[in-house]
């Protein structure tokens, strides 16, 4: 069985506006949530920026439940949420360059 998922992002600078919201739907194999969104996030192509340093959140449904930063090869979790619908829309927010160790200080559970 399947989960399909309706995932955009935040745009990075004006020329990428030109895509925006960067929709994609996925359809991952059913499983946890876990392991579902780490699916979603190594498959998904978030843009990546001169430097190297960007930080997204992720949100599934509007919760945040991971932070995404380029620098690191996996996501850290926030929380995660008991189960994840078919046709969940998944949202990656941009916080430019901004450390992400701040964003899991201060949100983790």
């Amino acid at each position: 069985m399947t989960i399909a998922f309706r995932i955009t992002r935040d745009s990075v600078c004006m020329g990428d506006d030109v895509d925006a919201p960067h929709e994609l739907v996925l359809e991952v194999s059913a499983g946890d949530p876990e392991a579902m969104l780490r699916e979603v996030i190594r498959r998904y192509p978030l843009a990546s920026i001169a430097g190297g340093k960007a930080t997204w959140i992720c949100e599934v449904g509007g919760a945040e439940v991971a932070v995404v930063a380029q620098q690191w090869t996996e996501p850290r979790f926030i929380a995660l949420p008991l189960e994840i619908c078919d046709g969940a829309e998944i949202h990656f927010v941009y916080h430019a360059q901004r450390q992400p160790e701040p964003f899991l200080k201060y949100r983790s559970r």
